[in-house]
């Protein structure tokens, strides 16, 4: 799995979890109470931390590369594969 690949999937699960916090969060300011709109807004953010837990893993030895950080990683750090040849085959 080439590294731009990871760093795709954490800009977008942090992307997912953005809008639904700020969807969240709009609407709960405004109406005051946790509505529709709060509970969808919610089910982003939950559902874009599973996303993450779940395709942000070492494509060798599974572990979970962090949020944030896993497109950032030459190197697995638990088990020491590299994660990528050179990033200048993306285009």
């Amino acid at each position: 799995m080439k590294r731009s690949v990871l760093k795709r999937w954490d800009l977008a699960v942090s992307l997912l979890f953005l809008v639904g916090a700020a969807i969240f969060g709009a609407s709960a300011y405004q109406t005051g109470t946790l509505g529709a709109l709060s509970a969808l807004g919610l089910i982003l953010c939950i559902v874009s931390i599973i996303l993450g837990r779940v395709k942000l893993r070492c494509p060798f030895c599974h572990h979970f590369l962090g949020f944030f950080a896993a497109g950032s990683y030459p190197f697995c750090p638990w088990c020491g594969d590299q994660l990528t040849g050179s990033d200048t085959d993306e285009m």
